[in-house]
């Protein structure tokens, strides 16, 4: 019996207490080891799969590529247009890819896209890169009509 602060007189059952059983702790060693067996399975597997890997350009006899060799054939179409006339613009100045993301806040990974017709430029990316390139106002705008073609 219990009374509770308002003076009622209750009664209060008796429980028993719940003690892990043998049951318990064996189910979690069936998952933890398993587990633990599979995980290490994984990385062991890894460890090989490094061991066997394929060979870095420095570590083979063709020398690495870069942006210096000769310029991949562009894709037919508007998007080779207006790439090559990106290029050519660019190496008539006799600037670096390096040099004019310097000069616009254009990333060199970007401009090299824009070169290789991976991605096309918008119109505030194509005028910065004008200005970087000098390029006249009907050079811009055979630029900006290549652009459009490609929608």
């Amino acid at each position: 019996m219990r009374r509770l602060k308002s003076g009622k007189v209750t009664r209060v059952r008796s429980h028993e207490r719940r003690t892990p059983g043998p049951s318990s702790t064996s189910s979690g060693l069936f998952l933890i080891v398993p587990g633990a067996l599979v995980f290490f399975g994984l990385v062991f597997i890894g460890v090989q799969a490094l061991g066997h890997s394929i060979p870095v350009a420095s570590e083979t006899e063709k020398p690495a590529h870069s942006q210096a060799t000769a310029p991949d054939a562009l894709p037919p179409g508007p998007e080779g247009v207006l790439a090559g006339k990106l290029r050519q613009a660019r190496t008539n100045i006799g600037l670096s890819q390096s040099e004019v993301s310097a000069r616009t806040g254009i990333a060199e990974s970007t401009i090299n896209d824009f070169e290789q017709a991976r991605a096309v430029p918008s119109a505030d990316t194509l005028k910065k890169l004008s200005n970087a390139y000098q390029l006249s106002l009907n050079e811009w705008s055979a630029l900006e009509i290549a652009r459009a073609e490609l929608r």
